[in-house]
């Protein structure tokens, strides 16, 4: 017996339920860890397998953490895609609930047929103050819905700009974690430490970092995690100090301010990376502050350059049942005394007496017949048979002139005289022009307009109409006087002598041709994401909508596609690396398992060892 039990036998066997006992330990502190972090975000489910030692025992193993490090790569470009998509949609939600959808009630179309609808009401009443004053109502909300959709447009280009700065800060707060987890990872690797809640927590942080922005990242050899832009920017590495992204807001955005030029760059150790960034929160923001939302003010101001050349080129041809006292011009001539002047036709001049219509004196001056003049020339010529009219040039404060038109005081009984200009048409001469740009005259020096646009008026030779959505609204002496509302013409009368009625009573022809010309196909150029094409003003405002509605359709169904390719990689991962409680419980038992088997062996090896001193 004594032969066969020996103390080095026993001793091994002691060793062996022993080392069985710290290992069952181990692994059931594992176990425990992963059923109480079940739900714990990030967290990854932790194994630890036997190792058979020399002398035949059993020791757990380091813990590992279950993860296919391919599939984690992949799942953090996805997430990049779907917050790109994620940002986007949601901006453009937003703004389609402003802007309306199609056929919805209170949409832009639908303000401006009832602009058209009450010129057309005025046309057939042209002398009622009650429906001219509805046309200018309507026109004023037409004009603010305009702005008001433009002003909702530079917001949101403002607010994209803001959260882009903190979309930033999070980036750098993502990058700084995993910069410091990476040290502390590899030096407890060194010393031998279980760091798998570290690389957990890693993780985390390089999954919020690729919510913000495009990443690679690739492990190495001792336990690093280097993150490079998939321009192959180093952003994390071995560096003592971490990388960071730096972008300072712009303090004001407007139509005008653009990237490069009015907006800073994202910058990264120096250089300029905004184009880089093209996927996650950050590329989507960057795409709607720059691309999106200024495409959609491009479409607005599309639509209001074309709305106010159409009626200014109209209401300038008529008169209101009042003429002007004032006719102050917006056209910018840089030097009248050698500007030149060219124009065609025939155009009549008059002073009216407002309180009964009637011609006070007029001039028909042949522009054909001037020929080239200085534009100073063709302001003498304008007055220069009329006793009650001065024209004059004013500043425009930025160094040119503006035309300007004026009853004067040389009569003491102008207190209700006023202005008003018409064509008179003959043979192959329609209209009185401006020959450069083929504008009615007074549509060119912009005397009589129905909408304005701050300084800016019809072919002043700056191609930009950036922002212009914002400047419309109804000329302001309209709003206090309706009488100066452009319903008929000028008489255009040439018998002698003239018809003691300058303005004709109930003649609506100006301002039903406006009310038509809001429902009449016009050639539209084109502008972003809406082709060239002939159209009516009203029905290119719906095409607005509906473009706008179906760019945020597409983006939402590429979201929702998108999102569910994501939530399907989650659920393989998941499946990987999610704590699952039936395979815990079974590892439980093993544990148990091997704890119980571990005990009996240390029992016996006791009792052997017990039974060999008495035999001794």
């Amino acid at each position: 017996m004594v032969d066969v039990i020996t103390g080095s036998g026993i001793t091994s066997a002691l060793r062996r339920g022993l080392e069985g006992i710290i290992a069952s330990g181990a692994r059931n502190s594992i176990t425990a860890k992963n059923i109480a972090n079940a739900n714990t975000e990030g967290y990854t489910r932790k194994i630890s397998t036997l190792v058979t030692t020399e002398g035949g025992g059993v020791i757990a193993g380091a813990p590992q953490r279950m993860v296919d490090e391919v599939r984690v790569a992949n799942l953090q470009s996805q997430t990049s895609d779907v917050e790109y998509l994620n940002v986007k949609s949601s901006y453009l939600k937003n703004i389609e609930q402003q802007i309306g959808q199609p056929g919805t009630g209170g949409s832009l179309g639908e303000y401006m047929s009832q602009l058209s609808q009450s010129m057309s009401t005025l046309a057939t009443s042209p002398n009622s103050p009650s429906k001219a004053i509805d046309t200018i109502n309507n026109a004023t909300l037409v004009a603010g819905k305009i702005n008001q959709f433009a002003n909702f447009i530079q917001a949101n280009r403002s607010q994209a700009d803001q959260q882009i700065a903190f979309s930033i800060n999070e980036a750098n707060a993502a990058i700084s974690e995993i910069h410091q987890l990476n040290h502390r990872i590899v030096q407890d690797k060194v010393n031998k430490l279980d760091c798998t809640d570290l690389e957990d927590k890693r993780q985390v942080a390089i999954n919020a970092l690729a919510e913000k922005l495009n990443i690679i990242s690739a492990e190495q050899d001792n336990g690093a995690i280097f993150i490079y832009t998939e321009n192959m920017r180093t952003i994390v590495d071995s560096a003592a100090t971490a990388r960071t992204f730096t972008y300072v807001p712009t303090g004001a955005i407007t139509a005008s301010t653009v990237y490069p030029g009015g907006i800073p760059p994202i910058q990264f150790n120096g250089a300029d990376v905004t184009m880089e960034i093209t996927s996650g929160e950050l590329a989507g923001l960057i795409s709607l502050r720059d691309v999106d939302l200024p495409n959609l003010q491009a479409n607005l101001d599309t639509l209001t350059v074309n709305l106010r050349d159409q009626m200014n080129a109209l209401h300038n041809r008529g008169t209101g049942i009042t003429g002007q006292r004032v006719m102050q011009g917006n056209r910018a001539i840089p030097t009248p005394l050698t500007t030149n002047f060219q124009g065609t036709g025939q155009l009549r001049i008059a002073v009216i007496d407002n309180t009964n219509g009637s011609f006070v004196e007029q001039q028909v001056i042949d522009l054909t017949a001037m020929g080239v003049v200085t534009m100073d020339n063709f302001r003498t010529a304008l007055v220069a048979g009329l006793n009650n009219v001065d024209a004059t040039w004013q500043p425009d404060g930025a160094g040119n002139s503006l035309l300007n038109l004026a009853i004067n005081n040389n009569s003491p009984n102008n207190g209700n005289y006023g202005i008003a200009l018409v064509s008179i048409p003959r043979v192959n001469e329609a209209d009185a022009i401006e020959n450069t740009t083929g504008q009615h005259i007074s549509d060119f020096f912009d005397l009589n307009a129905f909408f304005k646009t701050g300084t800016r008026v019809t072919n002043d030779g700056n191609p930009s109409i950036t922002g212009l959505s914002q400047l419309l609204q109804v000329r302001s002496d309209l709003l206090t006087n309706n009488g100066l509302l452009a319903r008929g013409k000028l008489n255009q009368s040439i018998a002698i002598p003239l018809p003691t009625e300058a303005i004709k009573a109930g003649d609506g022809e100006i301002i039903s041709a406006m009310s038509l010309k809001l429902n009449q196909s016009i050639p539209i150029n084109a502008s972003p994401n809406i082709p060239a094409r002939t159209q009516s003003l009203i029905d290119f405002a719906g095409s607005i909508i509906a473009t706008n509605s179906q760019i945020a359709k597409n983006t939402y169904d590429d979201l929702e596609m998108q999102n569910g390719i994501k939530q399907q990689m989650m659920g393989e991962i998941g499946a990987q690396s999610g704590v699952n409680f039936s395979e815990e419980i079974t590892d439980m038992l093993q544990n148990q398992f091997l704890y119980s088997m571990s005990t009996q062996i240390v029992k016996t090896a006791r009792e052997m060892m017990s039974a060999l001193l008495d035999i001794k």
